[in-house]
């Protein structure tokens, strides 16, 4: 029978559920034995209790060191790295500016050891570049909405977890360098980075140092082509990064600890090349050539800080407390646009954000010691988050400095039934935005706009269920709350209604959605994966939408998303082991005004159905491969623009690890048949200056040995 390129996911999706129900209902045997080693579940520490991810009912992805190292061995991007791992984030763009990027069709909160990286109230989307990539140990992910660490998750919460000093009293050091290079092997498309890292205990006190610094070089794609560069919203491209990591330990006693952390991390593009516009109609990509760039520099520059103590035996409870700061200033490329005119007359001008925030946070945790056993974790978060976005080049204020407050008690019971566990909490988030009088930029109007103060009090439930159906495998369902702003810096500087006045302007209120997810996991020896269906909606969403420009701004109307995440794990013997991961998710949003989500998103707010395949292979006990995959499906323009559907691709990756005496060496090949694709961004909402094409086949060449 023929298969149109509408029907294949949905053939996938049926052989998908086949193949994993079929893998959780055989017998765990090996040689009609009865197989009981299970590898253990990690613990997560992301849901503000210590917990099993077994008997968490959402699906979290937990990337251990090892995984995050073998992406990164592959690409330096850590959000190319994300989207490898994570079916359903969306394609990276491969840019410092990350619009359009989506967690399940919402915007993630993006956390470095549980200090928020996400600006909401302006977001720039530069929040995947706030931590130099080495100094992560692992990343913990709750998939979909979640309240658990206040303001921006609706989408899921990415947290990376950083290195922290020995366990035991001793020292160690660890050293690594890279090369990175297209096919062309010039002095262009070379870059190169190395980062020093040593971890220390003596006694009662234990330090983690690293210094990091890269240079990202240009890019060519499949057919020798210099890719695009994005001197507007700003490029990893001819970029250079600096990361200084410091965290120190000073342990009280064998339960009590009292930590620093401090990362300073700084991402400047250099002004070396200009883009060539392409011809989005005629498929004609955008390039790059040598040239000057007027303005300043695209640059992230974030300074973030978290000082904890903790208390593991507290009256056989426990008790962490987090006093939290990050200094956050991204600075965009310039342009001669509209929105930027002087008396009718567009001029050259850049944008900077720049965010201030500060907090603390509390959790208290332990047992009642009722009957059963019932866990639970209360406390209280605060969150101060200063936010503004001036015009450099003229020193006009585009978005006036808006501050959010915002103060939420919180409580999480879990009590366990034998193999049933239920769980359930509250948390209550009263916040406060106060918005200056201001007046909006001459392309609106010149409006004067009240400022004011509005005030928001939301009380977000979840609840939980997770089955033990036997040893090692888990039937969950969940139901859970997310609260997020809308961007409230696009909302501001994008009024153009004479006479408003800030606190009563509709499209400033919360975004909270509802996120109903029913799944099933398995944790053996030989097999392990899960499978899961969520639903998602807001009553009053959030929807970018760009103008002629490519300047987005937010509508507020009912949205919802939807789909399947689908993960496996084969073992088939020692030194064999294929991985798997499929995602589909879909979207609607009201576009008549009558509350009920009718019209499909288009692809800035929704990711692609995307399949990925892996197999790691020892060959020896000093040499390693993976071979990896990652298909992206067709998906039409749901307004019936055929100019912006998208064609989908595929990309394979082979990563050769050695084993040497001193050290490891990595021989990576992205994009291994070096295949000539446009980005998915660059295809569902492209123009002559923004037809990306992707990177060709590259080669990256890395180093690591410790001593």
């Amino acid at each position: 029978m023929k298969t149109n390129a509408k029907t294949k996911p949905r053939f996938l999706v049926l052989l998908i559920c086949g193949l994993l129900i079929t893998a959780t209902t055989l017998p765990a045997e090996d040689g009609g034995e009865t197989v009981h080693e299970l590898e253990p579940y990690p613990v997560i520490t992301t849901t503000r209790m210590e917990k099993s991810l077994g008997s968490i009912p959402q699906t979290i992805t937990v990337l251990d060191h090892e995984q995050w190292s073998r992406q990164l061995d592959l690409s330096a991007d850590p959000i190319a790295a994300l989207s490898q791992l994570l079916p359903s984030y969306s394609p990276s763009r491969q840019k410092m500016t990350g619009f359009g990027e989506t967690f399940r069709g919402r915007s993630p909160l993006f956390m470095v050891d549980g200090v928020p990286q996400s600006n909401p109230l302006r977001d720039g989307s530069r929040d995947g570049y706030t931590v130099g990539s080495p100094v992560i140990e692992r990343i913990e992910i709750i998939h979909g909405a979640s309240a658990a660490q206040g303001l921006g998750a609706t989408g899921g919460i990415i947290n990376f977890i950083t290195i922290s000093p020995p366990a035991e009293d001793g020292w160690s050091t660890t050293l690594r360098t890279s090369l990175e290079s297209g096919e062309e092997l010039d002095s262009s498309g070379t870059g190169y980075s190395t980062d020093l890292t040593t971890r220390i205990r003596s006694g009662k006190f234990g330090a983690a140092l690293s210094a990091g610094y890269a240079w990202r070089p240009m890019a060519y794609d499949g057919d020798g082509r210099l890719v695009g560069i994005d001197n507007t919203q700003g490029d990893t491209m001819n970029s250079a990064t600096l990361n200084l990591f410091s965290k120190f330990n000073y342990y009280i006693d064998p339960d009590q600890t009292v930590s620093l952390m401090v990362n300073r991390f700084d991402m400047e593009q250099d002004l070396e090349y200009v883009a060539v516009p392409g011809d989005f109609s005629r498929g004609v990509p955008t390039g790059s050539r040598k040239g000057s760039t007027e303005g300043d520099p695209a640059r992230n520059d974030v300074v973030s800080m978290d000082a904890a103590y903790e208390n593991r035996d507290l009256l056989g409870n426990s008790l962490k407390v987090d006093a939290f700061y990050q200094d956050f200033s991204a600075t965009y490329g310039g342009g001669t646009f509209g929105v930027f005119q002087l008396d009718g007359v567009p001029v050259f001008d850049q944008s900077r954000n720049e965010s201030r925030k500060q907090g603390l946070k509390v959790a208290f945790a332990g047992d009642l010691g009722t009957a059963g056993s019932t866990g639970f974790v209360t406390g209280i978060d605060y969150i101060e988050d200063e936010t503004r976005q001036s015009l450099v080049q003229t020193g006009r204020t585009w978005v006036p400095e808006s501050t959010y407050r915002a103060l939420a008690p919180y409580l999480q019971v879990e009590q366990a039934f034998g193999r049933i566990v239920l769980s359930g909490g509250l948390r209550h988030e009263s916040a406060e935005l106060d918005v200056p009088d201001f007046v909006s930029l001459e392309f609106y109007g010149s409006r004067e706009v009240g400022g004011g103060s509005p005030d928001f009090a939301e009380l977000l439930a979840n609840v939980g269920l997770t089955l033990e159906t036997r040893p090692g495998e888990t039937l969950f369902l969940s139901y859970s709350q997310g609260f997020g702003m809308p961007d409230v810096g696009r909302v501001l500087r994008a009024i153009s209604q004479p006479g408003l006045e800030v606190g009563d302007f509709l499209n400033l209120q919360p975004v909270v959605t509802d996120n109903f997810e029913i799944g099933l996991r398995r944790n053996g020896a030989r097999f392990s994966g899960s499978l899961s269906l969520f639903y998602s909606d807001s009553k009053l969403g959030s929807r970018l939408v760009a103008d002629a420009d490519g300047i987005f701004s937010v509508n507020r109307e009912a949205t919802a998303t939807y789909g399947l995440e689908a993960r496996a794990k084969v073992r088939l013997d020692s030194s064999n082991l294929l991985d798997f991961s499929f995602a589909a998710v879909e979207g609607k949003f009201d576009s008549d005004g009558d509350g009920s989500p009718d019209q499909r998103l288009d692809g800035t707010n929704i990711p692609p159905v995307r399949i990925n395949l892996g197999w790691n292979a020892q060959w020896s006990e000093v040499l390693s491969t993976r071979l990896q995959g990652s298909t992206l499906f067709d998906r039409t323009d749901p307004s019936g623009r055929s100019q912006f559907d998208f064609g989908g691709y595929s990309l394979v990756d082979l990563l050769v690890e050695w084993r040497l005496p001193r050290g490891r060496l990595t021989f990576g090949l992205s994009n291994l048949l070096d295949k000539t694709y446009y980005t998915y961004y660059s295809q569902v909402a492209g123009s002559d200056t923004r037809n990306f094409t992707g990177r060709g086949r590259s080669l990256s060449v890395r180093y690591e040995v410790t001593f």
